[in-house]
C-alpha cells in the first residue's frame, strides 16, 4: 500500500516540477532559473528520451542524488497538491492554475533548481528517470516472487537487460530513497 501512495505521490511530483519549473518570480529569482530549465527541456522535447539512455549507472547515480535533495521538499509538494486538488473541483486545468499560485512552489523551485545542479540531470531526464524508478521499484519489490519477476521481464523487454541490472543493483537504495520520500511527504 505505501508503494502505490508513492506512486501517486512520484505523479504529484512530476506535475510539481512542471508548475513550478514553469513559474517565474523574476529574473534573478530561483523559480527564474528553473523556469529556464523547463524552456531549455521543452525546446528539447521534440526530441524525446530514450528511457534505454536514462537507466545507465552514471544516470542512476544521479537520479540518486536528485532525489536525496529534493526530499527535504516533499511534504511541501505533497501539501500544495492536496491543496490544489481541493480548491480545484477535480478539474486538470483548475489544479494546475491553483498549484501554480501556491506560495511553496518557490521554495520548490529553488531546491528542484539546485537538485538538478548537484545531479548534473536536466530537468526532463529526472523526470523521466523518476517515472521508470518509480514503477520498477514498485512493482520489483511488492508481491509474489512470480510477480517480481514478470516485472524484471517486462522491464527487460522495454529497457534491454543491462538497464535491469542496474536496477536490480541500486534496488535497496531506491526502495530507501522513496520509502523516505513518501515519509517525508506524508509526515508518517
Amino acid at each position: 500500500m505505501n508503494r502505490l501512495v508513492l506512486a501517486v505521490f512520484a505523479i504529484t511530483s512530476i506535475v510539481f516540477t512542471n508548475v513550478a519549473c514553469s513559474r517565474s518570480s523574476g529574473p534573478s529569482g530561483a523559480s527564474s532559473m528553473a523556469a529556464e530549465s523547463a524552456q531549455k527541456g521543452a525546446s528539447a522535447a521534440a526530441k524525446p528520451l530514450d528511457p534505454k539512455t536514462l537507466i545507465t549507472e552514471d544516470k542512476i547515480s544521479r537520479y540518486m542524488i536528485y532525489q536525496k535533495e529534493t526530499i527535504s521538499v516533499a511534504h511541501l509538494a505533497m501539501g500544495a497538491a492536496t491543496d490544489a486538488y481541493s480548491k480545484s473541483g477535480g478539474s486538470q486545468k483548475g489544479f494546475i492554475k491553483e498549484y501554480s499560485k501556491d506560495e511553496r512552489a518557490a521554495k520548490m523551485a529553488e531546491v528542484q533548481a539546485s537538485a538538478l545542479a548537484k545531479s548534473g540531470l536536466e530537468q526532463r531526464e529526472a523526470i523521466e528517470i523518476m517515472k521508470i524508478v518509480t514503477v520498477y521499484t514498485t512493482k520489483a519489490t511488492i508481491g509474489t516472487d512470480q510477480m517480481k519477476q514478470a516485472a524484471r521481464n517486462e522491464a527487460s523487454s522495454k529497457y534491454g537487460a543491462e538497464a535491469v541490472a542496474v536496477l536490480d543493483k541500486h534496488l535497496p537504495e531506491l526502495s530507501k530513497l522513496q520509502d523516505e520520500m513518501l515519509t517525508a511527504a506524508t509526515g508518517r
